[in-house]
């Protein structure tokens, strides 16, 4: 039986569901994750095996000692490292040359050839595969990476986990009925454009059309908002929510506008999954997920007017939307169901294993 060894910190609900099939499929697997994973109950319910890891830094002492630890209990087949800090922490540990270290990359930008810290992490010879979710990342590392090391492996979503969401009630928000609705799901980093929406919509005199904004958002940030007359009622920063799903489910429309590095953005995926139309700028791999003008529109990055013009033709013509929203829940389930993943990350890890069985 083949062995996997993932390692990670706080593993999404997609991660989590691919690392049980792989359990269910026949893989010895154990994980290494924060003991606040959100998705302990998960791991716990398909008996996958899970133990505490601490990361404080790139290279961690706890964090090591941990992985060197495992690789002492028994052979893996297979290290997966899911975020930056296991994967640097996973090289220095003393992995069998045997072993195959495959490492995941969700965004673009900030690796280099001239950095050291880039060559103990994804540029490093000792690294068999990277997983890159999306081809725009993939293309990003072609640059620095051997092609035959890279492979692309989206992020799929399953269809019933939107099945019982109910819809926010807005009115709680101070939203009147009827009013056009724009959500944003997102940490609030310059990376995602938020300014460049927020001026799409001060630039509307229309008081029917609010913007959502779920995700961290500074307090300086937000009292700033609130502050804008032009602004002022229409703007909700809800900060962290558990119910996101609910608030982007009432949503007349959703807007992911990154102006660089986005990889492939499971916010946008989320709202399409719960039939909401998507405004998504061309960046990385957002045009992969949007059609435009077939399951949502792509507008061009930094670009205000664009991103106004766009949310004006969805509210001027709500048939067109609602066609779209269609479109866009069925683009998810073709392109980007959670059995694609699990069937791509099953053929990578049995590639993997058998190769270096072959050798023994």
């Amino acid at each position: 039986m083949p062995s996997l060894l993932a390692i990670t910190q706080d593993p999404d609900l997609i991660e989590a569901h691919v690392l049980c099939a792989m359990a269910k499929r026949g893989f010895n697997v154990k994980v290494l994750l924060s003991p606040k994973a959100r998705q302990l109950a998960l791991f716990k319910a398909a008996a996958v095996p899970c133990e505490e890891i601490h990361y404080n830094s790139r290279f961690d002492l706890s964090a090591i000692r941990t992985i060197r630890r495992e690789l002492a209990k028994q052979y893996y087949d297979i290290v997966h490292c899911f975020v930056n800090r296991s994967l640097s922490n996973a090289l220095v540990s003393g992995l069998p040359k045997s072993t195959k270290l495959v490492a995941y990359r969700g965004t673009m930008g900030h690796l280099s050839k001239w950095s050291p810290l880039s060559w103990m992490a994804y540029l490093n010879p000792r690294v068999d595969k990277i997983v890159c979710v999306s081809k725009a990342v993939r293309e990003y590392l072609s640059k620095m990476v051997p092609a035959n090391k890279l492979i692309t492996i989206y992020k799929g979503h399953d269809p019933a986990w939107y099945a019982g969401v109910q819809p926010a009630n807005l009115s709680e928000l101070g939203i009147p009925k009827g009013a056009f609705v724009v959500s944003c799901l997102a940490n609030i980093r310059p990376v995602k454009g938020v300014p460049y929406l927020l001026e799409a919509i001060r630039n509307f005199d229309n008081p029917q059309v609010h913007l959502i904004l779920i995700g961290h958002l500074d307090q300086k940030t937000k009292n700033a908002l609130m502050s804008d007359e032009k602004l002022s009622g229409r703007i909700h920063a809800l900060g962290f929510r558990s119910d996101a799903w609910s608030f982007l489910a009432a949503s007349s429309c959703f807007a992911m506008v990154s102006v660089e590095r986005e990889g492939l953005s499971k916010a946008t995926i989320e709202a399409m999954s719960l039939g909401v139309t998507p405004i998504v700028t061309n960046v990385g791999g957002l045009p992969e997920v949007v059609e435009s003008g077939a399951s949502g529109v792509v507008v061009p990055p930094r670009d205000a007017g664009a991103i106004k013009d766009a949310i004006l033709k969805l509210y001027g013509a709500p048939s067109e939307r609602q066609r779209l929203a269609l479109a866009a829940q069925t683009r998810v389930r073709e392109f980007f169901n959670i059995s694609q993943t699990i069937e791509l990350t099953y053929g990578l890890y049995q590639e993997l294993a058998h190769s270096e069985r072959a050798k023994l």
